[in-house]
C-alpha cells in the first residue's frame, strides 16, 4: 500500500466500487454508503494485516527520533500520522482508548474526502443531493465504529494477523482499467453538456 492511500477516495484501485456506484446514474446515497464502507473496511483490513501499526503506536511512548523512524517503516505514512495524532488526543498507552481516537479520525477523514470526491465527481449536484450522500456515508461508518474499533485495537497490541481478511475482489480487465482511469473525464465532459 502506498502512502496515503486509505485516506485517499481518489484512488480508483482502492475505492473502485463507491467510485463505480457514485457515478452510476441510479445509485441512492445508501448504495454509495454501502460501497464506501465496503472499499474502506477492505483497505483497512489490508492495511492492518499488512503494516507494523503496533510499532508506531509503541513509539508514539518514546522520543521523537523512534516515532520518525516507526513512521517511515509504513508504506501509508498518512495512516501512521493518524496513529500520533490519536495518541496525542488520548494520551493514554491504552490500546482501546487510542483505536477509538483513531476510529474518530478515520471516520472523519473519510467523511471529508467523501464530500470532496462527491463535489468533484458529481458536479452539478444538489445540496440536498450532496447531503444525502454525505449523511449515508457517515451513518454507514458509525454503524460499524465498533468493527472498525476491534480491528485498530488489535493492530495497535500487535495482532494484526488476527483480524479477518479482506475481501477478495476479482482482478480488473484491462478495459475496465481503461474506464477506470477516463470516468472522471468522461463524466465531467457529460455533466458539463448539460449546461450547453
Amino acid at each position: 500500500m502506498a502512502e496515503n492511500e486509505l485516506l485517499d477516495l481518489s484512488n480508483p484501485f482502492i475505492y473502485r466500487k463507491w467510485r463505480k456506484i457514485l457515478l452510476s446514474d441510479a445509485a441512492t446515497p445508501k448504495d454509495a454508503a454501502e460501497a464506501l464502507y465496503s472499499d474502506f473496511s477492505d483497505a483497512l483490513r489490508n492495511a492492518i494485516r499488512q503494516e507494523p501499526l503496533s510499532r508506531v503506536f509503541l513509539a508514539c511512548g518514546e522520543d521523537r527520533v523512534a516515532l520518525q523512524a516507526a513512521v517511515i517503516a509504513c508504506k501509508d505514512r498518512a495512516l501512521a500520522r493518524k496513529i500520533e495524532q490519536a495518541c496525542k488526543i488520548e494520551k493514554s498507552g491504552c490500546p482501546d482508548a487510542v483505536a477509538r481516537a483513531l476510529a474518530n479520525l478515520l471516520i472523519s477523514s473519510i467523511v471529508d474526502q467523501c464530500n470532496r470526491q462527491t463535489l468533484s465527481l458529481l458536479t452539478p449536484l444538489s445540496r440536498e443531493g450532496h447531503q444525502a450522500i454525505e449523511s449515508a456515508a457517515l451513518m454507514r461508518l458509525e454503524a460499524s465504529r465498533q468493527d472498525i474499533v476491534g480491528w485498530l485495537s488489535a493492530a495497535l497490541e500487535g495482532r494484526g494477523s488476527d483480524v479477518p481478511k479482506p475481501s477478495r475482489p476479482r482482478k480488473p480487465s484491462s478495459d475496465e482499467l481503461l474506464n477506470i482511469s477516463l470516468i472522471p473525464t468522461f463524466s465531467k465532459i457529460k455533466k458539463g453538456s448539460h449546461h450547453a
